[in-house]
């Protein structure tokens, strides 16, 4: 996969933005939960496998992002380790950005 140009794409295919009010509730995202929230993942993403709606990204690289801007700061070419909340469960996930 590749970085991601348009304003919410953090990465190929991947849309995030901050977290409001309606999607906490929807995603049953606790208040303590900080970070991004993945909108949607292309089908067609290189990252669609690893990343689903819902997501919160809460760390890239042991830091803690709360804008697109530092996410996009703190990710790296090659592995990157993302800490991630999903489902009522946090964990690390280790994706490739050439």
């Amino acid at each position: 996969g590749r970085f991601a140009m348009s304003a919410n794409e953090l990465l190929e295919g991947v849309e995030v933005s901050t977290i409001d009010e309606d999607q906490a509730k929807k995603y049953r995202i606790p208040l303590n939960i900080t970070g991004l929230l993945i909108n949607s993942v292309s089908p067609d993403s290189p990252y669609a496998r690893h990343l689903g709606d819902g997501m919160v990204l809460m760390e890239v690289n042991d830091s803690e992002i709360t804008t697109i801007k530092e996410a996009r700061d703190f990710l790296k070419t090659g592995v990157n380790k993302l800490y991630i909340f999903n489902r009522g469960r946090t964990g690390y996930l280790p994706i490739r950005v050439e």
